[in-house]
């Protein structure tokens, strides 16, 4: 829920007293959940009901749930994390915050729970060593578990990746160094970073995964400032697509465009692909 709004609570009079629950939002949300995930699971569809040979490429080699040995280090990597009792002081700017709200996190709760889990991160990886992208762009480094299954897809490509907060982004330059890998870490507000970014003319990224900020104004803003730089075979990643209504609108409006040729919806990730030469379609795929 936006940061100013008022939730829905609700009140009992006991003795002349007035008590208020806890507000019902996050009972809201879960309903919210439970509900999308069964509209995706009853209109989603299979490999036989595929007439697109690149969609039926994609979905028989990507969504293909196979695990890697490149997985199985980096989730590793994440399960050793969740030991960590270490607290860090950190500056939140993704949804429900406006001005940087200061709290503090253990690392151990921060890998367990907010960390990328191999599933997806494994299909991430698959996409970039399917497509092999020379340059990706990352929204939301967090401790660099998207991030390193990213890279490992193709380790000599550029990769460039966005943090608002200073605290976890150290904590992730510190996780990359120990698979070997140096990537760009900006930090920053992601629109003021972006903008920074496209200055450089030069800057046409091949794959850009957004995350790390689950709200419908800032998503549209970033992918209309990203449009303008996405050649022909570009790939556009939307994590949580149906982690609320503002996040169901904002992927509706996206894969509507015009220049997004492909549009593939697996309920953890909206994928676009701006083939230009192909015919515009929207699959909702089982995953």
């Amino acid at each position: 829920m936006e940061q100013g709004l008022s939730s829905p609570t609700s009140t009992h009079i006991v003795n002349k007293k007035i008590f208020i629950k806890k507000p019902l939002s996050g009972a809201f949300f879960m309903a919210f959940r439970v509900l999308s995930y069964l509209r995706y699971f009853f209109f989603s569809r299979g490999l036989q009901w595929l007439h697109s040979p690149f969609v039926f490429a994609f979905a028989s080699k990507i969504l293909k749930n196979q695990e890697s040995k490149t997985g199985k280090k980096i989730e590793a990597f994440r399960l050793f994390l969740g030991d960590f009792q270490r607290s860090i002081k950190r500056k939140d700017l993704g949804a429900g915050s406006t001005k940087g709200i200061q709290t503090w996190s253990k690392i151990a709760d921060l890998a367990r729970v907010a960390s990328r889990r191999r599933k997806a991160g494994e299909l991430l990886y698959r996409i970039v060593k399917q497509y092999q992208p020379k340059t990706i762009l990352e929204f939301g480094t967090h401790l660099g578990i998207s991030g390193l299954y990213l890279q490992s897809g193709n380790p000599s490509a550029e990769f460039i990746t966005m943090e608002g907060d200073p605290a976890l982004a150290a904590l992730a330059k510190k996780h990359f160094k120990a698979f070997g890998y140096k990537p760009e870490i900006i930090t920053g507000d992601f629109s003021e970073s972006l903008r920074l970014l496209l200055i450089d003319p030069t800057f046409w990224p091949d794959l850009v995964f957004v995350d790390g900020n689950h709200r419908k104004k800032p998503t549209l803003n970033y992918f209309d400032l990203l449009l303008p730089r996405m050649k022909s075979g570009a790939i556009l990643v939307f994590d949580d697509i149906h982690w609320s209504k503002e996040m169901e609108e904002a992927w509706n409006e996206i894969k509507e465009n015009p220049e997004v040729t492909v549009s593939i919806d697996v309920y953890q990730f909206g994928i676009c692909f701006m083939k230009r030469e192909q015919a515009k379609e929207d699959f909702v795929l089982k995953w």
